[in-house]
């Protein structure tokens, strides 16, 4: 199935509670249930119900829930579209949300319990020896990647409910910042200071403890993105991106416009990225950088989770859409 990219633009402004509210795509098609946010509400719209919500507190999302709580994480309440499914009163937990699971990171963030909210129960819950810095889940829910400040990493199968772990110690801070999980549990993550490395494996390397490892310019101290199509790993600094070739370790960079917003895979083996600077998204191919589209956003933009082939993104209000 070809990789299509869906260019969403909010007909009506601003966004208020009104019947008639669509939505439209670059191929005509319209979303009817959908939930998006910026910093200060959240909008939630079905074939039966509508609905703009201020938060006062703090809040995440993914696909069709989120997550309200207040700033000591003691109470918590978990919504589909407008009910609440759960509610969790004196936890203090810092709460997140990522494809069907809920992360419930303790106050320290040294240990996590995480659930399945489609079953509304506890899968599993970790206790590390340092601060958990990274955690990812992959598309198709099957397995749920943590790691930690002193490299370890922690990989948990859903469907098997068989966990995995492993150290990443190949410097001399071994810091995992990033991670990124395949639905065939391929995994790759940044890690480490003194040297910076990307590190490569699977849920077979893990059981034969075997990872690769690959030097790296510098990368920035904090989170950034990472995705990996079989043997090409992409990856960023503050200036390029980074296509990397685990196969013979050939690294190439190119010039960035802002920062990724993601990076898609055509079954023709094109690559086509999604950047973002300030106001304006530029998406184009890969590799000869040439231009597909520029949608340039007024005001807030509201991403939606992409499903498997598909990425969304909803602007809140009318931009200027050319190619």
């Amino acid at each position: 199935m070809k990789e299509i990219i869906y260019i969403i633009i909010l007909m009506f402004l601003p966004i208020k509670i009104q019947e008639n509210i669509k939505f439209i795509f670059l191929n005509n098609e319209t979303l009817d249930n959908y939930i998006i946010y910026n910093k200060n509400s959240i909008v939630i719209n079905t074939k039966e119900y509508q609905e703009e919500k201020i938060i006062k507190d703090y809040f995440d999302i993914s696909n069709n829930y989120y997550i309200i709580y207040d700033k000591m994480g003691t109470n918590l309440e978990l919504y589909k579209y407008k009910d609440v499914i759960k509610s969790f009163k004196s936890s203090n937990n810092y709460p997140r949300i990522i494809n069907n699971f809920l992360f419930l990171f303790s106050s320290d963030m040294m240990s996590v319990k995480v659930f399945s909210i489609d079953e509304l129960k506890e899968l599993f819950n970790i206790s590390t020896n340092d601060i958990i810095t990274s955690y990812n889940v992959s598309k198709n829910n099957k397995y749920i990647i943590i790691g930690n400040m002193s490299g370890d990493l922690f990989i948990y199968d859903t469907y098997t409910k068989k966990p995995f772990r492993i150290s990443i110690k190949e410097s001399k801070n071994n810091y995992i910042r990033s991670l990124y999980i395949d639905d065939e549990g391929n995994f790759t993550g940044i890690g480490g200071i003194y040297p910076d490395i990307i590190f490569k494996g699977s849920i077979t390397t893990i059981e034969k403890n075997k990872i690769k490892t690959i030097k790296m310019p510098t990368l920035p101290r904090k989170k950034i993105y990472i995705k990996t199509f079989d043997r090409t790993i992409f990856t960023e600094d503050q200036n390029f991106i980074y296509i990397i070739n685990d196969k013979n370790e050939t690294m190439n960079k190119i010039h960035k416009t802002g920062t990724i917003f993601d990076i898609l895979k055509k079954d023709n083996n094109e690559y086509v990225i999604i950047e973002k600077k300030e106001n304006i998204f530029y998406i184009k191919h890969l590799i000869n950088t040439k231009v597909i589209y520029i949608v340039e956003v007024n005001s807030d933009y509201y991403p939606l989770a992409d499903d498997k082939n598909n990425l969304k993104i909803l602007f809140h209000k009318i931009g200027s859409l050319t190619w």
